[in-house]
Formats: structure tokens, sequence, C-alpha cells
């Protein structure tokens, strides 16, 4: 099999994902169609670069989910000019049960991105790095502070471009941890050390959460601060750009409003 330069992409989307289905390459513009996707992937799977599983938590799949294989891993790995032996040992730290349900949330929520739409139509999702991207350490007062987050989104609309940290929340992280990671974003917003690393003033942090009772905790650990809350069940119901989101002191926010 001759590799195409989009296989390459696709090894390295994949990579960076750390599990994708055959949708969420199509949204992504990779390919037109189910079975021209399906296709591909098969070949690539039979190449050894791909492993696909249909199953997950005891329970079967809609889609076949794919993950890279080592073999793949070193092509992703060139694609995305990195160190192989530094991404084997990314891939192997993201292949658990509970990294690929997370790693799909954040799929789901890029794939909202993408397809947005309603009462923000006029936003547009100008980019999307995973946590890989946009991972960052700073020095601050002589310790290391560490910002990981899920990912990403740089949007553009209303005269303005808005850069939004993303963290897909499933529940399972505790409220003190929670806590923490809201902290160290304060840090990062206040250290300047964003607007170093990406040019602009500042950004917003939007995390999605479980259901309205964690997210009224959530509001209250944070206090003050860019974070902007919602839920998985008001995207799906609305999508991003109809959604109705939370901010510390006001619950009833459009995405325009809670970006301000």
């Amino acid at each position: 099999m001759r590799l195409e330069a989009r296989d390459r992409q696709v090894l390295a989307e994949t990579f960076l994902s750390r599990v994708v289905r055959c949708d969420d390459l199509i949204n992504l513009g990779y390919f037109k169609s189910v079975p021209r996707c399906n296709a591909r992937l098969l070949m690539l799977r039979e190449e050894g670069l791909l492993r696909s599983r249909t199953e997950l938590g005891g329970m079967s799949l809609r889609a076949a989910l794919y993950h890279c294989t080592s073999k793949g891993v070193r092509l992703a790995a060139q694609e995305l000019d990195m160190g192989a032996e530094e991404a084997i040992e990314i891939h192997r730290s993201g292949i658990r049960e509970l990294a690929i349900k997370h790693a799909l949330r954040c799929n789901d929520l890029r794939n909202l991105f993408i397809r947005m739409r309603g009462t923000d139509d006029n936003f547009r999702l100008d980019s999307w790095s995973q946590e890989l991207l946009c991972h960052h350490e700073f020095q601050l007062h002589g310790k290391t502070v560490v910002i990981k987050p899920d990912a990403l989104a740089v949007l553009d609309g209303f005269e303005k471009r808005s850069h939004l940290f993303i963290e897909a929340d499933l529940g399972n992280a505790s409220l003190p941890k929670l806590r923490e990671k809201l902290s160290r974003y304060l840090v990062y917003d206040r250290s300047g050390a964003f607007a170093e690393a990406y040019g602009a003033d500042s950004a917003s942090v939007l995390i999605v959460t479980t259901d309205e009772r964690r997210l009224a905790h959530l509001r209250t650990l944070a206090c003050s601060g860019p974070f902007i809350f919602t839920t998985w069940k008001r995207l799906a119901a609305h999508g991003v750009g109809g959604a109705i989101y939370a901010v510390a002191i006001n619950d009833q926010l459009s995405l325009a409003e809670a970006l301000g």
C-alpha cells in the first residue's frame, strides 16, 4: 500500500485525538462519504497502522473506534515533527478505557463546534488544538505551573477572536481536584503566560459537565475568573450556539454573552 499525504494526516489526527470514528474524520473533512472512509481505514488497519475496537466497557459500540498502533504512532510523530519514543509513551498512556471515553467526549464536543448553529450563528471555529498541542508549562516565582486543557478552540465572530480552553468533565474528578485545576487557570490568566504564548490578551475556559447539580457545585468553586459552564445535555439539545451557559454570577447566558 502506498501511503498518501491524507493517510499520514489521518494517523496524526488519530494520535492527537487518541481515538477516532469514521464520522469524526468526515466532519473534519478528510473524507466525503462513509464507504470511502471505512475503506481507507480498513486499508490502514490491514497495513498494521491502526487497530479497531467495537466494544467499550463490555458494551457494543454503534461505530468502530480506531487508534494508532506503535507503527502508526511513529508515522504520526513524523507528520507532527516530534520524537518517536516520546509519541509512543504518550500513546501508551491514552489507551485505557476511561481515557478513551474522555477522548470520545472531546471528539463529540469538537464536532458540535464544527457544526455550530443557532442563536450565535455568527461564530465560526477557526482552529482546534488537542491536549498535546496546547499543554503549557511556565515558570512563576521559581515554580513550574502546568496547564493541561483538553483542547483549545479559537472562535471568530462578532468582530473579534476568542480563545476558549476546553475541559470535558465526565464526573469522575473530585471537586477538590477541580478546584485546584481552576486555581491554576486563574494563575495562568493573571501571570501573562497565556498572552506571551498565544499573542492574545486573555482566554476563557469552557467546562462541560455531567448535570445541573455538578454545574452548580463548579460555579461555587469558580467564584470569579474566566470560567464558563454548561452541560452535555444542554449542548446535545441546542448545539454550541444555542445552548445556555453559566458563569459564577449568572446562569442564563448565550455563548456571545458568556465570552464577553
